[in-house]
C-alpha cells in the first residue's frame, strides 16, 4: 500500500495527462479507489483531476459501485470537475434518487448545482429532487437554487408546470426561479 501511494504521489503525471495514456490510466486508478487507505484515495483523486476531462466518464461509471469509499472518492473528484461533470448529469440525478447515504447525497447535490447553474439542462428534474425525504438534502438543493442568478426564458414552461406541484418545496423553489427568468 505505502509503495503504491508513494508511486502515485511521486509519479510525473504530466506525460500521462497530456497524452492518450490518460484514458487508459483513469480506469486503473479508479479501480485502486477500492483501497481503504484514505491517503491513497486522496492522491488518486488528485491525479484523476490532473488527467482531466477524460477521467469524468470512467468516474461516473463508478457511481454504481457498492463500495462507500469508491463512491465518496468518485463524488469528491466529480465535485472538483464542476460543470465538466455535465455528461454525468442523468446518472447523478439517478444516484441522488437511489442513494441512501446523506453525505454522498449532499456532495451529489453540490455537483449537480455546479452543472445546472452553468447549462440549466435538467433543472426541472433537479427541482423534483425536493421530494427527497431528508431535510439536509432539501436544504442543499434550495441553497443551490438560490445561487442561480438567471434562468433562460426557454425554461419558463417547465418551471410554470412546477408551480402547481403538490410538494410545497417544489412550488416555492419554482417560484424563486421563475422570478429569475430573463434573456
Amino acid at each position: 500500500k505505502q509503495k503504491t501511494a508513494y508511486e502515485i504521489k511521486e509519479c510525473d503525471w504530466s506525460d500521462v495527462c497530456s497524452s492518450d495514456l490518460a484514458s487508459k490510466a483513469s480506469p486503473f486508478l479508479i479501480k485502486r479507489l477500492e483501497d481503504k487507505d484514505s491517503y491513497l484515495n486522496h492522491l488518486i483523486v488528485k491525479t484523476l483531476i490532473k488527467i482531466g476531462k477524460s477521467s469524468v466518464k470512467p468516474l461516473i461509471n463508478e457511481l454504481s459501485n457498492s463500495n462507500y469509499n469508491v463512491k465518496l472518492s468518485v463524488l469528491r473528484a466529480l465535485l472538483q470537475f464542476g460543470s465538466d461533470a455535465a455528461p454525468g448529469r442523468t446518472l447523478l440525478l439517478k444516484f441522488l434518487k437511489n442513494e441512501s447515504d446523506l453525505e454522498l447525497k449532499i456532495i451529489c447535490v453540490k455537483i449537480l448545482g455546479k452543472i445546472i447553474s452553468k447549462d440549466y439542462i435538467n433543472l426541472t428534474d433537479f427541482l423534483l429532487a425536493l421530494t427527497e425525504k431528508d431535510i439536509e438534502v432539501r436544504r442543499e438543493i434550495i441553497k443551490t437554487i438560490s445561487k442561480i442568478k438567471r434562468v433562460p426564458e426557454s425554461l419558463g414552461d417547465g418551471l410554470g408546470s412546477l408551480l402547481v406541484h403538490k410538494n410545497p418545496n417544489i412550488r416555492k423553489s419554482s417560484c424563486i426561479l421563475f422570478e429569475k427568468i430573463g434573456p
